[in-house]
């Protein structure tokens, strides 16, 4: 009877240690656009002097991609982004005429995946032409999809990283744990049988 519970305890031992292992592995979550200026939909009475996107953590420098371009596809970025942490900014070309324009934005997240999205905004009179919605992959511009192709590299990059090797280690080391367990507790057991 003793070396029947013994046993049970040992074999609920082992199964403790492996359910604390697979459920130890951490989960990744992507960053996401926290606020911006402009924000979705809104009207200026003169052109914003450039873009600023705050994300809820920071971003990688490579792959960022911002594009302001209004209804004819024509692009009012004027020079490159600068990343500081979780924030990203562009500057716009001065005196923007009075027109709609989408913020066509797209940047890799700390885990390595690529994020994207759009703003619309209004200048004047001029109405907001469209809603947000994710297809970031759709500029308009050459030096855009020049840089999507930069962010899907970088994104492959990273996701190829740390977090992967993390997770392969946590799960040898969860098997190690229980091998060892396990045989410590089979030759405790044949001892008791013995004696």
């Amino acid at each position: 009877m003793r070396h029947t519970q013994f046993f049970s305890g040992a074999a609920a031992a082992v199964l403790a240690a492996l359910l604390i292992t697979t459920t130890s592995t951490p989960a990744f979550a992507h960053e996401s656009l926290a606020s911006s200026s402009p924000t979705e939909g809104q009207q200026f009475d003169a052109a914003p002097q450039q873009v600023e996107l705050v994300f809820t953590d920071e971003v990688l420098p490579e792959g960022a991609v911002i594009a302001v371009v209004d209804d004819a596809g024509e692009d009012w970025v004027d020079g490159e982004a600068t990343i500081e942490g979780s924030t990203v900014t562009v500057p716009l070309v001065a005196d923007m005429p009075d027109a709609s324009y989408e913020v066509q934005w797209r940047v890799v997240s700390g885990d390595g995946h690529p994020i994207s999205s759009t703003i619309p905004f209004a200048v004047g009179d001029a109405e907001v032409s469209a809603e947000a919605h994710d297809d970031g992959h759709d500029s308009h511009s050459d030096d855009s999809e020049a840089g999507h192709a930069e962010a899907d590299e970088a994104a492959a990059a990273e996701s190829s990283g740390l977090p992967t090797w993390g997770i392969v280690s946590l799960t040898i080391g969860g098997v190690v744990v229980a091998a060892g367990l396990a045989f410590v507790i089979l030759t405790l057991v044949r001892r008791r049988r013995r004696s």
